[in-house]
């Protein structure tokens, strides 16, 4: 790849967040074993679901509406 399509290549991009922090989904790769793995740029979880961020929103918002139910 020359110069010029570098600089205008566009970035590996994803728009998915994690099921445990809702932190973007960031991909490492393994020099042992030559792998690639995702983590949780928040934490550094490494067992992780990706999922869309609306879907990670309404996970908490049922968590809130369950934990308020459980009080009354």
């Amino acid at each position: 790849m020359n110069y010029d399509n570098w600089k205008l290549a566009t970035p590996d991009y994803s728009d998915l967040v994690t099921t445990c922090c809702g932190a973007e989904v960031e991909t490492k790769e393994s020099l042992a074993h030559d792998d690639k793995y995702d983590y949780c740029s928040c934490c550094g979880e490494t067992d992780i679901e990706a999922i869309e961020p609306y879907e990670y929103e309404e996970r908490k918002r049922e968590d809130a509406a369950e934990f308020n139910r459980d009080d009354i």
